[in-house]
């Protein structure tokens, strides 16, 4: 969309920042079982600029866990026809704390089988 354009006709580093976080936060739901919340992002890098029409993929990976939180690697990629071949974007490491129903800190049992790399 137009409002996710800068000036130099990219897409805005802040767009592609709020899907890294939205990739990461379903894996951090899914690996919880519950709400979660976003309470850092670290070394966040946008290694190339993305286009207006480019596809951007996002790939989640669980790097760490901790009693109530998770840090989740989150890696955009395009692909770029003919080829299909694939660039990485941006990464970044988002940390996610699972919340009980008065948004208070809650303990993590982690299902392993739900820590494969998921794509959003």
């Amino acid at each position: 969309m137009q409002k996710n354009i800068t000036p130099s006709g990219t897409i805005s580093g802040g767009w592609l920042m709020s899907k890294m976080d939205m990739a990461g936060g379903i894996m951090a739901w899914d690996i919880t079982k519950g709400p979660i919340y976003t309470i850092a992002c670290n070394n966040l890098l946008f290694h190339k600029t993305v286009m207006p029409g480019e596809l951007v993929s996002f790939y989640s990976y669980l790097v760490k866990t901790n009693n109530t939180s998770l840090d989740i690697l989150v890696e955009g990629k395009i692909r770029q026809p003919p080829s299909n071949e694939e660039f990485r974007v941006t990464t970044g490491t988002f940390i996610y704390v699972a919340i009980d129903e008065n948004n208070k800190p809650r303990k993590i049992s982690i299902d392993l089988e739900r820590t494969d790399c998921c794509h959003h």
